[in-house]
Formats: structure tokens, sequence, C-alpha cells
């Protein structure tokens, strides 16, 4: 079943933030979530498909070679990948739930700003997507990307390594001068041109901006292209008190998400912050208008 199929069924709800389940059960500072246990992974999986979650998101957004070198673990990327991807499958098993293989940024800066070529972006990316593949993903999702040229190695990497669907995001914030721009500086016009011109099937962006400005994003990317849109905000504005970060309840949050689906996103789900809760909201308000387009 192909990203159009999955849209026209309605399978439109992806999860919410991974990171944050894991912290509120006991995931220590600066442990490394992709090691997280199985068991501990089966019980956010399945809270957020029992929510209402109709894709779910591998534990591997850290899970290339440079993240886990950090943790003294690149020797077992291939293996983190395939084991994390395996039980997201276990728990997608028999429920009409698909497994969204996770890549997230290398923390890495490509030359001649940093150290790395364009040729190690891609093959670091390569060998993640070969173990998500491999264990049994049914599309790759690319999440918060702040550089183009990571991007662009990011879908080549997957596109070489399955035939199975790309979703592409970048992370954006409010730009000083008005409008939205990466890290990097990269536009959202900038970005969907690259999505498009790399053969990606979904465009999206996620993290950093609450779902109140991820309304004005969206409706810019729908005047971009005609691929289906995924937009996964935050919570809301991180706010740090004690060493902890919370978020604080968005006013009104049934009528943002409902602005959100009506700027024109086919699929949707949650970043930083989010939760079951959120998601269960949000499958009803997808819900409601995929009837409503029905009508």
């Amino acid at each position: 079943m192909n990203i159009s199929e999955m849209i026209h069924k309605g399978m439109r709800c992806f999860d919410g933030g991974t990171g944050t389940m894991l912290m509120k059960l006991g995931l220590e500072i600066g442990g490394c979530p992709e090691t997280a246990p199985a068991d501990v992974m089966l019980s956010i999986h399945n809270a957020y498909i029992e929510a209402g979650a109709q894709y779910i998101t591998t534990n591997t957004f850290g899970a290339s070679r440079p993240k886990l070198a950090k943790y003294d673990l690149a020797e077992k990327t291939a293996d983190i990948n395939k084991r994390n991807t395996e039980t997201a499958r276990r728990a997608a098993s028999g429920k009409n739930v698909f497994v969204a293989g996770d890549i997230g940024p290398t923390g890495e800066i490509i030359e001649p700003y940093g150290s790395f070529a364009m040729e190690q972006f891609i093959e670091v990316f390569t060998e993640q997507a070969l173990a998500l593949a491999e264990g049994g993903a049914d599309l790759f999702i690319i999440e918060t990307m702040a550089s183009k040229e990571e991007l662009a190695a990011a879908i080549e990497a997957c596109k070489s390594a399955a035939s199975i669907p790309v979703i592409a995001c970048m992370t954006f914030d409010r730009a000083a001068q008005g409008g939205f721009k990466t890290m990097m500086g990269v536009t959202p016009e900038e970005a969907v041109s690259l999505m498009q011109s790399s053969h990606a099937d979904v465009c999206g962006a996620n993290c950093t901006l609450s779902p109140t400005d991820m309304v004005e994003l969206a409706q810019q990317y729908r005047a971009l292209t005609k691929l289906p849109i995924l937009m996964q905000p935050n919570a809301g504005k991180p706010r740090i008190s004690n060493g902890k970060t919370f978020y604080d309840p968005i006013q009104n949050i049934e009528k943002v998400l409902t602005d959100l689906i009506a700027a024109g996103v086919e699929l949707a789900g949650g970043c930083c912050g989010t939760d079951p809760e959120y998601i269960r909201l949000l499958r009803k308000i997808l819900d409601r208008s995929s009837r409503e387009k029905l009508q």
C-alpha cells in the first residue's frame, strides 16, 4: 500500500514524543534513549496505538553512527536500529498500524563549516536505513533536519536502501525578521523545493514550533506543494524549571489542532512534550475531518 492509499483510507495519525515518554518512565538525563529496554518501548508504542496512532515511530531518532559513538555504541549501530524496529513491528502486529523507521540529524556539520563530507552523510544514513528496512519498517521518516545538505543525503540514502515511502521533515523557528527558518537558515520554500526535487513522498515539519505556530507553517507548505504534508508540532513552547522541561497547556488546543488539519495537512502527530492524551485528541479531530471530507 503506497502513501496515497494510506491517506485515502484515513490512516493519518502519527504517534507523539518518544523522549517525553521515556523521561516519564525514568530515563536518566544524559542516557541513551535508543537503548531503552524492549518492554519499555512496547509499553510506549502500545499506549500510542491505544490512543489512536496509525503510524508508530521507531526509537531510532539518535541511532546514527556519529550519535551512538558518543555513548561508545557506534559498532552496535545496525543492531540497535534493527532491534528497535523489530520492537515497533511487534507492537504493530495485527493492528493495521504502520511502522515508520526514524532517522534524525547526526549532529555533524558539512564542509567547509564542519568536518563531514556529503559522502559521509550518505554513508551514515545508508547504514541506518538498511537496518531499519531489515527490521521491518513500512516507511522512513527523516526528522528535525536543519541543513539542506543533510536532509538531501538522508533522502538519497533512504531511497537507495529500500523501495518504501520516505517522509522528509525539517524543523523551523520564527525568524527575527519574520517568517520561518531552520537553524541553518533554510526557508520553507527552499525546504519544500528540496523535498520535491529529491523525490520525497511526503513533505513535513516537526519539533521547535507549537501547534499554534505550525498552523501558519502548514498553510505555507500547502501553497508550495501538492504532495501530502505531515506536521508534528511540540506540545508548546518549552519552559525549564528546576532542570526539567515543561510545556504549558495551549488554550483552545482542540480548535488549534482543527485549524492545523484545515490548513491542508493529511498527516499529523506530535513531537516533544506530546503524549498519548494529545494523540487521542488529535485522532478524534482527524477522524472528524475525514468524515466531513466524505460528506
